[in-house]
């Protein structure tokens, strides 16, 4: 399997809140990712850096030749589709904790 990304020493903050640091990973080509987690706990976050659409603290990143263009649309897309689904999640429990209000 060909090498995507190498991910080296990643580190966010929000202010004087860490989200990470030290955090390396490695993806090939086939590989499937899954991040859980609480919210809050920088998993939009990491995928943002990983779609190099958020600023780090530290960055060491090398991209092998076969990470195409082709593959960055990939993982923007499906950035934007887990950033849409997350506002979904997000609309459900505000409705859930509202109707819970309601009926205590």
């Amino acid at each position: 399997m060909s090498l995507l990304l190498n991910c080296q020493s990643l580190a966010k903050a929000f202010g004087a809140r860490p989200i990470f640091r030290d955090l390396s990973i490695t993806i090939h080509e086939g590989d499937r990712l899954g991040l859980i987690g609480p919210n809050g706990s920088g998993k939009s976050t990491l995928l943002g850096i990983l779609a190099a659409e958020t600023l780090l603290e530290q960055r060491k990143t090398e991209m092998n030749d076969a990470a195409t263009a082709a593959d960055a649309t990939r993982l923007n897309e499906a950035y934007e589709a887990m950033q849409q689904a997350q506002q979904e999640v997000d609309r459900l429990y505000e409705r859930w904790s509202e109707l819970e209000a309601k009926l205590a």
